[in-house]
């Protein structure tokens, strides 16, 4: 044990040690916080490389998600969905000018699920409608029970135009459409 007064000279001289590789088999906690740290610089990095409009998307899809997770606990769906309309209703451009592609909204809300935590497929997929509604593009939120399970799977998706956006390519043939929540449905 280290007193007071030398406490700092060996833990920067530990910290030298794991920059070095050579840190001793007593320090495995520094090495993983080291680690960590790393990693965290690399998604920071990353998250700056990106152009200013991509990191406004990203952040946007984080805080959306954040607060459809916290909806989503507090209120009851119905209340949510015809409450997401309306304030797309409201804050949508009138103009619909899409600022981003449907592409890039979908990667921003699945980039930001990962640093979300408890994120759903219903969670993404709402996050996603809602960004979507605002620049105008009609969704339609899909709901569905696995088929031909023995247990009880309930999984939700986000499509367009046809397509599937939020969900996974094969959710309409995995799992039966119980209900749907397109722009125009109540």
């Amino acid at each position: 044990m280290h007193s007071l007064a030398t406490w700092p000279c060996s833990y920067f001289a530990s910290l030298i040690r794991c920059f070095a590789g050579k840190a001793s088999a007593r320090s495995p906690i520094l090495k993983s916080k080291l680690e960590l740290w790393r990693q965290d610089m690399h998604r920071l990095h990353k998250f700056f490389r990106l152009s200013a409009p991509e990191r406004f998307l990203l952040v946007r899809a984080t805080a959306l998600l954040v607060i459809v997770r916290t909806a989503l606990w507090l209120l009851p769906f119905k209340t949510l969905q015809r409450s997401s309309a309306k304030l797309a209703q409201i804050f949508a451009p009138s103009h619909k000018e899409n600022l981003f592609s449907t592409e890039r909204v979908v990667w921003a809300v699945e980039v930001a699920s990962r640093y979300v935590p408890r994120v759903t497929c219903l969670t993404q997929a709402l996050a996603a409608q809602t960004m979507l509604r605002l620049g105008g593009i009609p969704t339609s939120l899909r709901i569905g029970v696995a088929k031909g399970t023995g247990s009880f799977e309930a999984h939700a998706w986000l499509e367009s135009g046809g397509k599937i956006l939020i969900g996974g390519a094969e959710a309409a043939q995995r799992y039966t459409q119980l209900v749907s929540f397109g722009a125009g449905e109540r």
